[in-house]
């Protein structure tokens, strides 16, 4: 009977003895030569669906006897463990390089952890050498508890004692307990741990800690040294449990003081949390502690955020004061300039409670005034208090002189101007808070001198630029600029010098990038410029394939789906002139372009592209498009389809005297379209350039309600005003403007095929997003609304991507205006978690105050909607509002009327409905405004009853002055609507 035959039967018999003689008393090349059939017999003697746990851990030992290290990861049964003794047998009678590459698979690769305690019996031995890596750290401790540390903790068949019982046993093992602790200098198997694992795992050592199984006092040491290392919060989050759960004595605190207050050095909020506890309890105890390093631990709780740990730490401070008020009270300084204005509050009171104990009080003073500016606008009379010095105040505005000043340069415009400004009905001598200015893409002088685009004339020029782009260091309009130099430099240059830095950096990308490198459109562009080879796609099948429930040959960008019939509503993508085919986003509508462009470069020929922009924002002056198409005809060359229609998506507004009859007189249907759109009538027969034409001359984009749905995967229902666009939701299949509209526009919860749905930002990085939002610079507000389409989907998700960075960036030009879609996606970036994003968020805010852009209605209305659906929280915008408002008065008055508009909108009570009504009172009180809108002041009165936070603060809000004569505010709205109209009356006189 043949090996494999006989370890199947020693297998269903369950003898893992017999099935260690059979493999100790075989050969090597036996061994192997039953591998393959072992393991086609296993199939059919283990049920996938039976656990047969002894009959598994004896097949586990004939696979470790038969495999290699590379075939053994293939029979994954990990979760039954394996006989150890028989398998250390085994394994000493297989070569000596198989063993060693099984030993140290086993400690490095997550589906071999059931060989952990084989691979650590040769470890104790010292026949293998102990790695000290992560992987093996995991396996000790899932050898320790007895599960797979990386699943939920199986507590199904064994009780709690039993298992308790079973980690006390391993643990009396000085060296498990060893391997325990050395597990625990690793930062990896304790990060995102979760409570159901680390409960139980806390209790068996608490357990084996009190029954003497493992050393108390090491125990204790290790919960601190965890503190120690540098570790994030979420990998010490178990030391810190730990070590309130074993409850250190007296003594045991005492033998570890200076310990303690190095842990409370550290950046970890649990750690400063620890050692706060630990120093009051010393000092309740009796013990002295010193005060130095006492109010440095007390100092760093202070200067986080969390409002919890510094309330401890003020607490703290109150002890520590007894003794050593000096650095108590300089520790104290730290809340004034906390985040949260309770905690200044209490700071400042503490300071001034002590300000007569300490030895130095003008000191102490004058260090607390250098706080002012941090300090809350409501608090800043207390501040006066502990100083003794006025540090309230404004901004020195003097009316009179204001007003003279703006009424000179009132006179100064015309009445276009200041229409344009928002300001046709101003008076200066009494000056108002004009209405949001509005205006369309056209307004701004686009095709002003200033906002003009140069050409690439010069190779070596060229090849510096396209080194920068495969780099990633170039905006959009350096990569149209790019473009246009290699269509028409590329043929003659690529053997110049310069070329050479381009072919080195592409193989830095190959070998970067990998097989990834060649479906990247720079790549196919440089491959066409220097050596003829026109852009070819690898045949890649993805998973995204089986999304499709059909075959997909995916290379990066490049798709050429074959997908059933039901699918294709959902993915018709931009299809170029060879039949290859594009996912529908503009990332690849900007890609099919380059594919066009790579194909002229391989054939050797040089062209000027239409679609290339004249100017800034991604703008065509209508006489250069003129020129170009007049140009191609003369040189017999057919214009790519992709280029024509980004070129009519891309006219801007200019003269256009003749230009109609000379775009009719070239006769392709690129010209005609062009002069449709300038107002000549024209027949296009292509479809594509029909409805390029078409959106050119809409006048605008309805708003539309978007209707609430059920989102795929985790994503909420909500219901915000998105920007629609007539009849985009038609899906044909050579219809690129369609295409592309449809991916601006589609909400999400109608796209079902995509993972994420992230429809117009997916496939984008930072350059081709920034490529992508001069796509349509006539529709800037469509790429506010696609980062509320991409971000909304969870805004509790830390993630955000360099796309919806670039969109949203995209909208702080002040000559773009900010329509409905671009304010929802101003809320949702305001209301993100996202640190990156809600910053630029908070800039875009700054810069559409402070030129009259921003809709208070609209954003509070929108932030009220986001609560109001169960999707959004208000702390987080409360946060970030509140740094606009520091910004001037202007923006604290602004803020101001978000907030009382939110108010005004809200149909719940949300549980940190404090943090509005907070960062209301902060505005009001640095602008001296109260609230004087009348639906924000009856939702106040009845939340003012009761002896809450709420009520306190509304009663105070409600105190605040309705009535003011301080027009500073007013003055300075005005005064930024003017500096546009006369920016733009100076780039149109072609003045800088």
């Amino acid at each position: 009977m043949s090996l494999d035959r006989r370890l199947v039967d020693a297998i269903v018999a369950e003898d893992p003895e017999q099935v260690r003689d059979l493999l100790t008393a075989a050969t090597e090349k036996q061994r192997r030569a039953a591998d393959d059939p072992l393991r086609d017999e296993l199939q059919h003697v283990i049920p996938p669906r039976d656990p047969l746990p002894e009959r598994r851990r004896t097949a586990l030992l004939a696979i470790l006897g038969t495999s290699t290290s590379k075939t053994l990861r293939a029979f994954h049964l990990a979760r039954f463990g394996i006989p150890v003794p028989p398998a250390v047998a085994v394994l000493e009678a297989r070569p000596a390089a198989i063993r060693s590459a099984m030993l140290k698979a086993a400690t490095s690769d997550v589906l071999l952890r059931w060989l952990w305690p084989v691979a650590f019996d040769f470890i104790r031995r010292d026949q293998f050498t102990r790695p000290d890596t992560a992987e093996y750290a995991e396996g000790a401790l899932g050898h320790v508890f007895g599960v797979d540390w990386r699943w939920p903790m199986d507590r199904s068949n064994p009780t709690d004692e039993q298992w308790i019982d079973g980690v006390r046993e391993r643990l009396s093992d000085p060296d498990l307990a060893d391997e325990l602790f050395a597990a625990f200098r690793h930062e990896e198997p304790l990060v995102g741990l979760s409570t159901a694992r680390r409960r139980p795992v806390e209790a068996a050592l608490v357990r084996a800690a009190g029954d003497g199984a493992i050393q108390r006092s090491r125990l204790l040491d290790e919960c601190l040294d965890g503190h120690l290392r540098d570790f994030r919060p979420s990998a010490t989050r178990m030391f810190a449990r730990l070590w309130d759960e074993l409850a250190p004595t007296h003594d045991e605190l005492v033998a570890r003081q200076h310990r303690i207050t190095r842990v409370g050095s550290a950046q970890d909020p649990g750690a400063q949390l620890l050692a706060l506890t630990a120093l009051g309890a010393l000092l309740d105890g009796g013990e002295t502690v010193d005060p130095a390093q006492a109010s440095a631990v007390a100092a760093a709780a202070l200067s986080g955020t969390t409002k919890k740990l510094a309330t401890s730490a003020l607490r703290f401070l109150d002890r520590l004061a007894t003794i050593g008020p000096d650095p108590a009270v300089t520790a104290a300084l730290s809340g004034v300039g906390h985040p949260r204005a309770d905690v200044q509050e209490a700071s400042l009171a503490f300071v001034e409670r002590n300000l007569s104990r300490v030895s130095d009080p003008l000191t102490v003073r004058q260090d607390v005034l250098a706080w002012a500016d941090a300090v809350e606008p409501q608090l800043r009379a207390l501040l006066d208090d502990v100083t003794g010095i006025a540090a309230t105040g404004n901004e020195p505005v003097g009316p009179d002189g204001d007003r003279r000043e703006i009424a000179r340069r009132v006179a100064a415009l015309s009445a276009p101007q200041l229409a344009d400004a928002g300001l046709h009905d101003i008076d200066p001598t009494v000056p108002t808070l004009p209405p949001p200015v509005t205006f369309d893409p056209w307004s701004p002088p686009v095709l002003s001198p200033q906002r003009a685009t140069t050409r690439i004339d010069d190779p070596a020029e060229l090849a510096e630029a396209v080194v920068a782009w495969m780099a990633g260091s170039v905006d959009g309009i350096d990569v149209e600029r790019i473009l246009d130099g290699l269509a028409r430099l590329g043929a003659a240059s690529a053997g110049t010098a310069a070329a050479s830095a381009v072919r080195t950096q592409r193989e830095r990308l190959r070998e970067t990038s990998g097989t990834f490198a060649d479906a990247t459109p720079i790549v196919w562009l440089a491959d066409a410029w220097l050596d003829r080879r026109p852009p070819q796609p690898l045949p890649f099948v993805r998973r995204r394939a089986r999304w499709f429930g059909g075959r997909a040959d995916v290379v990066g960008d490049l798709v050429k789906p074959r997908v059933p019939s039901n699918a294709r509503r959902y993915w018709l993508g931009l299809t170029a002139y060879d039949g290859t085919r594009f996912p529908a986003h503009p990332a690849a509508f900007g890609a099919v372009r380059m594919w066009e462009v790579a194909h002229h470069l391989a054939e050797g020929q040089s062209r000027q592209l239409l679609a290339t922009p004249t100017h800034r924002g991604g703008w065509i002056a209508p006489a250069d498009l003129c020129h170009r198409l007049e140009e191609m005809q003369r040189r017999r060359l057919t214009p790519d389809r992709f280029d024509a229609v980004q070129a009519l998506l891309r006219i801007a507004p200019g003269v256009a005297d003749g230009l109609g009859d000379r775009l009719v007189a070239v006769g392709t249907d690129p010209a005609r379209a062009a002069a449709s759109i300038l107002g000549h009538h024209a027949r296009v027969r292509d479809e594509g350039l029909q409805r390029a034409a078409r959106i050119r001359v809409d006048l605008g984009l309805p708003a539309a309600s978007r209707r609430p749905g059920s989102q795929p995967h985790h994503a909420p229902q909500h219901a915000l005003r998105w920007p629609d666009i007539a009849d985009a939701g038609e899906r044909r299949r050579d219809d690129p403007v369609g295409i592309l509209l449809t991916a601006l526009a589609t909400p999400p919860d109608e796209i079902r095929w995509w993972h994420d749905a992230n429809v117009l930002l997916a496939g984008a990085d930072h350059t081709a997003m920034s490529r992508a939002t001069t796509a349509l610079p006539r529709f800037p507000d469509l790429y506010g609304a696609a980062v509320a389409t991409t971000v909304a989907f969870d805004l509790g998700a830390n993630r955000s991507s360099d796309a919806d960075h670039v969109a949203l960036a995209t909208l702080i030009d002040p000559d773009v205006p900010l329509g409905p879609g671009a304010h929802a996606g101003l809320a949702i970036a305001l209301t993100a978690r996202n640190e990156t994003l809600a910053t630029v968020a908070a800039d875009l805010t700054i810069a559409a105050i402070d030129d009259g852009r921003l809709d208070h209605v609209v954003l509070g209305e929108l932030l009220a909607t986001l609560v109001n659906e169960g999707v959004g929280l208000l702390s987080r915008p409360a946060s970030r509002l509140s740094n606009v408002a520091e910004h001037s008065l202007l923006h604290a008055d602004a803020v101001r009327r978000v907030w009382m508009t939110t108010l005004a909108a809200l149909e719940t009570l949300p549980r940190d409905l404090h943090a509005p009504l907070e960062g209301l009172l902060a505005a009001g009180t640095r602008c001296q405004r109260g609230v004087d809108d009348d639906g924000a002041r009856s939702f106040l009165e009845q939340l003012a009853t009761g002896n809450s936070k709420r009520a306190s603060l509304a009663r105070t809000l409600l105190e605040l002055p309705t009535v003011w004569d301080d027009v500073a505010p007013e003055l300075l709205a005005i005064a930024g609507r003017l500096t546009r109209a006369e920016r733009w009356a100076a780039q149109l006189a072609g003045v800088t």
